[in-house]
């Protein structure tokens, strides 16, 4: 419990540490995609980033891959910019934990994208931090205001693959 209650004071701090730093000037044609877990679920979100390259083609697009999926690097080279993410630094170290949300609010994008169905609070947070004038994720039960756009996933779909699927239609084709 007191854990989770000094979490909460260094997110809190680091949010309004973030304000002062967020880019006020967004570089144009940017996108973060932003997927803070797993291996396994990103490996079966991967296939998917192929229609967001195709369909933001003229876009810079940075990813944030987990640290552990790093020797997926080669298969991204399609990419601009691959971001690690290492869990357990992001997790149980500060220092790591506000270097890495500020270096992300800094980039002054113009599309941050959270295609994760069980949205996490720190992920919002995140999403929110990078100051993106267009904020995408998918709608779930975590009310949260930081998004523009909510995408609602049909109570039929249920697997993580069929999630991604009708998530990265809903994204590239508008």
């Amino acid at each position: 419990m007191m854990r989770k209650i000094v979490k909460f004071i260094i997110d809190r701090t680091i949010q309004i540490e973030c304000i002062f730093f967020t880019k006020k000037i967004r570089q144009p044609k940017s996108i973060l995609i932003f997927r803070k877990d797993g291996f396994g679920d990103y490996i079966i979100f991967y296939p998917f980033l192929k229609y967001f390259r195709a369909y933001y083609r003229d876009y810079k697009i940075s990813l944030v891959i987990p640290k552990i999926a790093n020797g997926l690097s080669p298969l991204l080279k399609d990419f601009d910019k691959i971001i690690e993410y290492d869990a357990q630094q992001f997790s149980n170290n500060f220092f790591y934990r506000r270097s890495f949300i500020k270096n992300l609010a800094k980039q002054g994008y113009e599309i941050s994208i959270y295609p994760v169905y069980s949205r996490e609070n720190i992920g919002d947070m995140i999403i929110k931090l990078t100051g993106a004038v267009e904020k995408i994720g998918i709608k779930t039960n975590n009310k949260n205001s930081t998004y523009t756009s909510l995408i609602e996933i049909p109570a039929n779909i249920k697997s993580e693959i069929d999630i991604n699927a009708y998530f990265t239609e809903q994204c590239t084709h508008q």
